[in-house]
């Protein structure tokens, strides 16, 4: 899944639709790996949220939540595809940047956390929604300006 981005232009039939894979069956699936991401088995939560991703790519949950299991597993790199697919296909949503800043951060990768940190900001100022997070944002600011 390395480098792998689905595009929703083109019309093609996902694994899920190809092997009659219902919705429940995948939401179930989703629910054992969110189950394992919150028992800090992040690899395990890793297989499962790849498997989904294979199984259908247009999800964007299964791309944040992998990039959530894999940010935990320190695969940083990885995790920063995920939330960039993530980003993508829910590009309104402040929160894939804000935890890709969070793993730039981690890599010292100091330009392009603030790329993104700046990327969730301008999202975040959007909903009354994201309230919690433009703060937090706000605090980011503040602190590294000191």
């Amino acid at each position: 899944m390395e480098g792998y981005v689905p595009n929703q232009d083109i019309s093609l039939d996902t694994y899920q639709k190809i092997f009659k894979v219902t919705c429940e069956d995948l939401e179930r699936v989703y629910k054992e790996g969110y189950n394992a991401y919150l028992n800090k088995q992040y690899k395990e939560s890793c297989l499962i949220f790849r498997w989904l991703v294979f199984f259908n790519p247009f999800v964007s949950k299964f791309w944040f939540s992998l990039g959530a299991a894999l940010h935990m597993d320190a695969q940083y790199p990885q995790a920063l595809h995920a939330y960039g697919v993530t980003a993508l296909l829910r590009d309104k949503d402040p929160h894939p940047h804000y935890y890709a800043y969070i793993c730039y951060t981690l890599m010292e990768q100091t330009e392009e956390a603030d790329k993104a940190l700046e990327m969730a900001w301008e999202r975040a100022q959007r909903q009354p929604a994201y309230h919690d997070l433009k703060e937090e944002i706000l605090s980011i600011r503040n602190h590294s300006n000191r």
